[in-house]
């Protein structure tokens, strides 16, 4: 039966890999045929920019089938908006498919190491929940990086008011000049108000995407000012002063922190070094952890408490300013 099961198994993930590698195959297939048909331009060095294509961000898939299916999932839109903010170029239904095949690859390996059922579906989940993971950490360092750069790119859009600019020419200037990702991000903005939308709903836009105090201060710091008047350009630099004043002291917080969370890393992988260290030296004797239910159970119990311990310790240490 678990033979049965395994042989299954591998079927559904061989069936899935071949899909996917058919639809990529397509995909290349067609590019060449356009790039056969359209006649060759004379090469020119453009600017390296991002490029912004507002209504293919909002598609879950290439294909219009595909995405009307998964348009009717709630999940899948907050998976999309997800991809975009970590900067990462590939649709939802790639995302969805490689963690099938990492949710089907946990249950096959759980099925060679003798794991039950339960134990191998709960390996399965971790694998396929990885690339949400990834995704995580990659939109935590973007924005990072965004914040970072907001501060010099006030300054920059405080400067060019000065000189007597309007605010979305002023906005289109410094998109191009900044570094990314914050460059893409108030591209975008400038792309959205020559399309027509307004500038209200292009900074709200902006909040969306980047969940970042920083950005909301900046947005709401020039909507106000739409609406009352006054100095925009030095509003902009105390803006930019007061985000650096922050900056600074997130930046104190982590190095008063740097212990525990040393600490935290230190005792949150000091089990699994263990545990490999033995399983290496003498895999009869930590073998019974999985292959008597007593240390089945045990597992299960340690790693509910290693998660409670791991979210705490995460709590302690970070703290906002």
């Amino acid at each position: 039966m678990d033979r049965f099961i395994i042989l299954s198994l591998l079927f559904v993930a061989a069936f899935m890999l071949s899909l996917s590698c058919l639809q990529l195959i397509g995909r290349w297939r067609q590019r060449a045929l356009q790039q056969i048909d359209q006649p060759k331009k004379p090469v020119v060095q453009p600017i390296r920019m991002r490029p912004i294509r507002l209504l293919r961000d909002r598609r879950l898939s290439e294909s219009r089938r595909v995405h009307e299916v998964l348009a009717e999932l709630p999940a899948t839109w907050s998976l999309q908006r997800l991809i975009t903010q970590s900067g990462v170029q590939f649709m939802t239904d790639r995302l969805l498919i490689i963690m099938a095949l990492l949710f089907i690859s946990g249950l096959l390996f759980g099925g060679l190491v003798s794991l039950n059922l339960i134990a191998s579906i709960a390996l399965g989940l971790v694998f396929g929940a990885s690339p949400i993971f990834i995704l995580v950490a990659l939109k935590r360092k973007r924005l990072d990086r965004i914040n970072e750069q907001l501060p010099d790119l006030l300054d920059s859009l405080a400067r060019s008011l000065q000189a007597g600019n309007s605010f979305s020419t002023s906005l289109a200037t410094v998109s191009r000049e900044a570094p990314e990702p914050i460059s893409s991000e108030f591209r975008q903005i400038s792309e959205e108000i020559n399309f027509g939308s307004s500038l209200k709903d292009s900074l709200q836009s902006l909040s969306k995407r980047i969940n970042s105090t920083d950005i909301n201060y900046f947005t709401l710091a020039v909507l106000t000012h739409t609406q009352t008047g006054g100095n925009l350009s030095e509003l902009l630099l105390s803006l930019a002063s007061l985000i650096r004043d922050r900056q600074r002291l997130r930046k104190i917080g982590r190095v008063l922190s740097a212990e525990g969370r040393l600490s935290g890393w230190i005792l949150g992988a000091l089990p699994f070094v263990t545990g490999a260290l033995i399983f290496a030296i003498n895999p009869t004797f930590i073998s019974v952890l999985w292959k008597n239910p007593s240390g089945v159970l045990l597992m299960q119990i340690t790693a509910v408490m290693m998660v409670i311990g791991v979210i705490w310790m995460i709590r302690i240490v970070n703290f906002r300013i």
